[in-house]
């Protein structure tokens, strides 16, 4: 039995039942707002349904119309690589080796061969400093081959095949047993011979040293060059640089990231709903929602007393300085709650720098 407080103060009591819980690993698909040709599909991670549940998505954008599509692996850990060529057998035309494993005493290659649905259409890869392992593996092959674009900010640098084995006393223990190898014959993984802690760290050493808020220039002298199938110089052992960079941005002020970081704007849209549900009725579909909605006096004063009493060195100039970028957080957050979270990333596009200049570049 579990005890509920509700935001008007009702408590409630719950009696739980243990069941199997779907996790979707696509977080968002849709088909651009401004931009009806192109589609978006975000994934969280690579699990066992991963394939299925990307080629249900990506058909469904195909029957509305789309002609290109950004996938976006921001912040994707990775997981089961089948996964991940599958995918990229949807994208990729003709046989092409996708991805090779390469072991002390072993070898394995796969191949695109299936007919794939999506193998014309312009494609456009995101991914940041925290894309690791399958996602590198989906925007190195992309490049590789010039399937597409990829956009962003240079990846983690995680090429390894890992074997988890039991011990005695039920821990595990993970042990590397081969290197991936994307088609240009590149490995992605990050030099770690200076040990565990430097390997750890070397994301905010990128950070110390400028390459996440200026043109990454990594050092490439000593580096094996390797060639796409277009004859473009890429390098191994520094995860994927992409074609196309964008910065970090630094500009945002320290407040708004306390306030994004404690999920206040959720929070309060969360509270907000519960009691005003009737004032979203007038909103038929995502389209009006994201051309009409407005942040009245009464919500922008409650939301500012929300913030205030979560954060109390909060000034009121400080909050209409970065009110619009406030109440876009928040449009987004009720988007989530009234809608889906489709709705939701939708709204966040527009000031998503990364997503526009995949757009961009795609159109």
């Amino acid at each position: 039995m579990l005890g509920i407080r509700k935001p008007d103060g009702k408590q409630v009591n719950l009696q739980l039942q243990r069941e199997n819980i779907a996790y979707s690993s696509i977080i968002a698909s849709y088909v651009m707002p401004q931009h009806k040709d192109i589609g978006y599909i975000a994934i969280r991670m690579f699990s066992e349904n991963t394939y299925e549940e990307f080629k249900e998505a990506l058909q469904l954008l195909i029957d509305r119309g789309i002609t290109k599509l950004i996938i976006d692996v921001r912040d994707n850990p990775g997981g089961y690589m089948d996964a991940v060529t599958s995918i990229l057998d949807e994208l990729i035309p003709g046989e092409h080796t996708l991805l090779t494993t390469k072991s002390k005493d072993h070898e394995e290659k796969v191949l695109s061969k299936n007919k794939g649905i999506f193998e014309k259409g312009a494609v456009g890869i995101l991914i940041n400093e925290n894309s690791a392992s399958a996602s590198e593996i989906l925007a190195g092959a992309v490049q590789d081959l010039d399937r597409g674009l990829v956009i962003g900010r240079r990846s983690y640098g995680k090429g390894l095949v890992q074997e988890q084995f039991s011990l005695p006393n039920h821990a595990a223990i993970r042990i590397t047993v081969a290197r991936y190898y994307l088609p240009s014959g590149r490995c992605i993984q990050k030099d770690y011979s200076q040990g565990k802690r430097q390997y750890q760290h070397e994301i905010y050493s990128r950070y110390v040293q400028g390459s996440l808020t200026s043109i990454d220039t990594s050092q490439q002298t000593g580096k094996k060059v390797y060639y796409t199938s277009a004859k473009k110089e890429v390098f191994g052992n520094e995860g994927v640089k992409p074609d196309i960079q964008v910065l970090l941005d630094t500009t945002q002020h320290a407040l708004l990231d306390s306030l994004y970081n404690y999920n206040l704007p959720e929070l309060f849209a969360a509270q907000y709903y519960y009691f005003h549900k009737n004032e979203f009725q007038v909103f038929k579909n995502e389209n009006q929602y994201e051309n009409e909605f407005q942040m009245n006096q009464i919500m922008s004063q409650l939301f500012f007393d929300f913030l205030k009493k979560h954060i109390p060195s909060l000034q009121l100039n400080a909050y209409a300085n970065y009110k619009s970028k406030l109440l876009s957080a928040l449009k987004a957050a009720f988007a989530n709650l009234y809608f889906n979270s489709n709705a939701k990333y939708m709204m966040m596009s527009h000031d998503d720098l990364m997503l526009q200049k995949a757009v961009e570049k795609l159109q």
